[in-house]
Parts: C-alpha cells; sequence; structure tokens
C-alpha cells in the first residue's frame, strides 16, 4: 500500500502545490490540514516531479526505484576505489576485482532486488548512504549528506549522527562536521513544522504505536537478514574491523561503511523491525557490508579474495530460496 501512498501525496503535490494525502476540494475525504504520511520527502518529491513530466502511475514509481538500485552497485566500486589507500593493492588486476565485489555481491540477492522494483524509498536511501560513504575522503562534503539524509528517511539523523562520529579526529571537528550535518536537519524541521505542525512524519506515530505490538521483534529481524548473509553482513565487516588494529588503520571510506552498518542494526533493533517482508529496513546494510567486504579483502592474498567473491555469490544466491518471508515473527 505504501508506494500508492507515495503516488497520491505526489499527485496531490504536482497538481494542487499540497503536501497532502487530501486536497480540499480533491474529491472525497478532501481535508485542509496537511499529514505527512510519508516516509520520505525527496522520494515523495522526485515522484511529484516525474507526475508533472508525464511519467505517472505504478509502472513510473517502479521504473524509477530500479534506475536508482541500479546506480548502488556503481557508486559501491567508486567508494571502494576511493576507499583504497596509497598502501594498497597496486595490481590492476586485483583492483579490478576489489571494486567489483559489491556487484558480485548484490547481483543475485532476494532482498535487493525486492525493493529495487517496489517503486518505494528504499532504493533511493541505499544509494544516499553509500553515496555518503563515496564522498568519505571528504569530510565536510560527507557530512552535508550526511544531513541530507534526513531528507531520504526518518533514520537520517541517527545515520548522520554515526557518521559524524566516524570522521571526527578530534573534539574541534567533530564540533565542525556536527554543524554541518546539522544544517540540512534543522532546514528541514522547519519546514516540517512551519508546515505540519510537527518534527516528525506521521509514519513515525503510525510505526511507534502498533496496536498489536507485533512489529516489535527487532532483534529476530536483524538475526534474520544475519543468517541469510552473514558473511556479507557479519564475517567480512569484523574482519574489517580487526584491521583497525594493524599498523594501516582503517580508511575513512570503510570508517564510514562501518558507522552506517551499525547505524543500520541499530534502528532495526529499536524500530522493532518491519511488518512488510525482505528485512526492507536492513536492504542498505548490504551494500554498506560489500564495501567493508571489498576493502577488507584488499589486504588479503589474491586467490584468498577471489574464493571470497565466489562464496558472496553464492550466498547471495541463496537468498532466492523463500525470498519474501516473515519468519523473524516468530523469533
Amino acid at each position: 500500500d505504501d508506494v500508492f501512498i507515495f503516488l497520491r501525496y505526489a499527485r496531490n503535490l504536482a497538481s494542487h502545490g499540497a503536501y497532502a494525502f487530501n486536497v480540499a476540494g480533491a474529491g472525497p475525504g478532501s481535508a485542509t490540514a496537511p499529514v505527512e504520511g510519508t516516509s520520505s520527502v525527496a522520494w515523495t518529491v522526485a515522484l511529484a516531479l516525474a507526475w508533472r513530466a508525464g511519467w505517472r502511475g505504478l509502472g513510473a514509481a517502479k521504473a524509477m526505484s530500479l534506475a536508482v538500485g541500479l546506480l548502488v552497485p556503481a557508486t559501491c566500486a567508486l567508494a571502494v576505489r576511493r576507499g583504497l589507500t596509497t598502501g594498497g593493492p597496486t595490481r590492476p588486476l586485483l583492483v579490478v576485482v576489489l571494486v567489483a565485489i559489491p556487484a558480485l555481491a548484490l547481483a543475485l540477492d532476494a532482498d535487493f532486488a525486492l525493493w529495487a522494483v517496489s517503486g518505494m524509498d528504499t532504493a533511493l536511501w541505499t544509494l544516499a548512504c553509500v553515496g555518503c560513504v563515496a564522498f568519505a575522503g571528504s569530510p565536510r562534503i560527507a557530512a552535508l549528506l550526511l544531513g541530507m539524509l534526513a531528507w531520504v528517511r526518518p533514520e537520517g539523523p541517527l545515520f548522520a549522527a554515526a557518521g559524524v562520529l566516524a570522521l571526527a579526529h578530534d573534539r574541534r571537528s567533530l564540533l565542525r562536521l556536527a554543524l554541518l550535518a546539522a544544517l540540512p536537519v534543522a532546514a528541514l524541521t522547519a519546514l516540517r513544522w512551519a508546515y505540519f505542525h510537527d518534527v516528525v512524519p506521521n509514519t513515525f506515530w503510525a510505526k511507534m504505536n502498533a496496536v498489536d505490538g507485533k512489529d516489535y521483534t527487532g532483534l529476530g529481524y536483524l538475526g534474520s537478514a544475519l543468517a541469510r548473509r552473514p558473511f556479507l553482513l557479519l564475517v567480512l565487516p569484523l574482519a574489517a574491523v580487526s584491521l583497525a588494529r594493524s599498523r594501516r588503520p582503517l580508511s575513512p571510506h570503510a570508517r564510514l561503511a562501518l558507522a552506517l552498518l551499525v547505524a543500520s542494526f541499530v534502528f532495526a533493533l529499536v524500530a522493532g523491525g518491519d511488518w512488510m517482508p525482505g528485512r526492507r529496513l536492513l536492504v542498505v546494510a548490504l551494500p554498506l557490508g560489500a564495501v567493508l567486504a571489498a576493502l577488507a579483502l584488499s589486504r588479503a592474498r589474491p586467490a584468498f579474495a577471489a574464493v571470497a567473491c565466489l562464496v558472496l555469490v553464492a550466498e547471495a544466491g541463496l537468498t532466492c530460496d523463500h525470498a519474501i518471508d516473515q519468519t523473524w515473527r516468530s523469533q
């Protein structure tokens, strides 16, 4: 149902200039008090612009999310390439293997494929987070991009806070980066209060006030994702963490990917999972884990890196079995 909610808001925004589900005089149930019932301002605006251009309906939304999703592996490759330090691999063939790891890890993943064609904001959210990692070498730009995550999803400020902590080197840089990240968040909050008279979207209250309480099983939700992709989401990220103890510390790209990966886990636990199938809240964790995997394998022997790639592909292929399920609810 959520994609149709997005489309309803996009239609009213494009046709009436109102960010609202109902518009006064626009049909049954019309109202004048707008309520923010979408989970992404950026995705709603994108759909509204497409609507104005004549690209409308469910097919358009699905095509747009697929187009955005197809950009994720390439953006991951860019993040990996920039994250390879000067002391990293110099052999061209090994570099090609490393930047290809995200594409190999995501190519057959059922959850990633499912939400890439959903017509919802999941693909845009995933691309935005990976884009922040790609710019981690420029902390100020990355901080601004992290702050803009709030425009893409409600959990954006949590990810921004985790990212700023990962990029800061000392108290002065922490304050400077935090202020830069706070600018987009403050702008959105001011607009939200002026238009909706609230500081959080209505979808937040709908999520946190579930009557039956079935969504409050975040541990099972996270466990379900880890059970499906343990090598991608657990083993290789832990290997990347272990590299921090070596003589060559983690690159800012690796630190930021790790911080956002942890933030995705934390949010899934706090939110209690999601009523939709396919582990939607943790789709963003997949490319972040892939970036960490590639950066971790950059210090491995070529033969081991090649075997790891095969394991990632096989692990992704296994997710096609019972691709759409909610077994985590019983855990």
